[in-house]
C-alpha cells in the first residue's frame, strides 16, 4: 500500500469539521482525539488537508488558538509561495486577524482566480475599511455559491462595521440575513451579539408614545417637548431603526 493511501487521520478531520459545522460538538472533540492518534506516513497533500481540516473544527468549537494557527499555518504556505491554501488558512481566520492578515489575505487572494478568491479580495478589503456595504456585497458573492456558512461570516463582519458607524439601515439589514442564514447553518463558527438597536431614554419614549398613535403636537404636549424637538427624536428612531415611516414603526416589535 503506498504511503499516500494513509489517510484515515484526514478522514477522521474530516469527519470532526462535519460534525462541529452541525452542532455536534461531542462526536466532533472525539474525531479530534482520534485525529490525533495516528502517525502513518503519508504524503505532504494529505497531511496539509488534515491540519487545516483539524484546525477548521476547533475554529467552528471556538478554540481561542485555532485562529493563530491557521494564520502560522499561512505564513508558512507563503515563504512556500503555497497561494491557494495561504488564502483559505487567512480567509478562516478572518474574525480573529490583525490588519497585517487583511493585507496578506488581500494580496495572496489576488495571485489566484475564481470566485472563491475574489471573495476574500472583498473581505480583505472590507475588514481594512471597516465598510459594512463592502462586507455584504462579499455575502451575496458567497450566496450565489450556496456557501451559506461563508455567507454568514461576510454578514456579520457587515453587521459589525455598520454597528460601530451607526448605519442603522446597513445593520438592520444584515442583521435580518443573519437571521434568516439560521435555517442553513446548524453551527455559527462565531457569536452574534443579541442587542437590539440603542435608543436613548427620550427616543425611546417617543417611539413607543408614536406606535400608541399619537401625533407629534400631543406628544410634545404630553411630555414637554417643542414639536421640532419631537421631530427630531423621530428621526433618529427611524435612522437607527432602518425605517421611513409611522407605518413601519407601529409594525416594530423590539423596542
Amino acid at each position: 500500500v503506498r504511503e499516500s493511501n494513509n489517510v484515515v487521520p484526514l478522514a477522521y478531520a474530516a469527519l470532526a469539521f462535519a460534525c462541529a459545522q452541525n452542532d455536534n460538538e461531542a462526536d466532533a472533540r472525539r474525531y479530534l482525539e482520534l485525529a490525533g492518534s495516528g502517525d502513518s506516513p503519508t504524503s505532504w497533500t494529505n497531511l496539509a488537508m488534515e491540519k487545516f481540516l483539524r484546525l477548521m473544527a476547533l475554529r467552528w468549537l471556538n478554540d481561542p488558538g485555532a485562529a493563530k494557527s491557521l494564520q502560522q499555518s499561512a505564513r508558512e504556505d507563503i515563504a512556500q509561495k503555497r497561494y491557494t491554501t495561504a488564502s483559505i488558512s487567512l480567509f478562516a481566520s478572518v474574525l480573529q486577524a490583525t490588519e497585517r492578515e487583511y493585507v496578506l489575505l488581500e494580496e495572496v487572494s489576488l495571485r489566484r482566480q475564481g470566485p472563491m478568491p475574489a471573495v476574500n479580495i472583498v473581505v480583505a478589503r472590507s475588514c481594512q475599511t471597516r465598510n459594512a456595504a463592502m462586507a455584504l456585497e462579499a455575502a451575496d458573492l458567497a450566496r450565489e455559491m450556496e456557501l451559506y456558512a461563508v455567507e454568514s461570516l461576510c454578514t456579520k463582519l457587515a453587521l459589525d462595521f455598520a454597528k460601530e458607524g451607526n448605519e442603522y439601515p446597513l445593520a438592520r439589514e444584515a442583521r435580518s440575513r443573519v437571521e434568516a442564514l439560521r435555517a442553513r447553518v446548524a453551527r455559527f463558527p462565531y457569536a452574534i451579539a443579541e442587542e437590539g438597536v440603542k435608543l436613548t431614554p427620550r427616543e425611546l419614549q417617543v417611539a413607543t408614545l408614536t406606535k400608541q398613535g399619537l401625533g407629534n403636537r400631543a406628544i410634545a404636549d404630553r411630555i414637554g417637548l417643542s414639536v421640532r424637538t419631537v421631530e427630531g427624536h423621530l428621526y433618529q428612531v427611524y435612522t437607527k431603526l432602518g425605517i421611513t415611516s409611522r407605518q413601519e414603526l407601529e409594525q416594530y416589535q423590539n423596542l
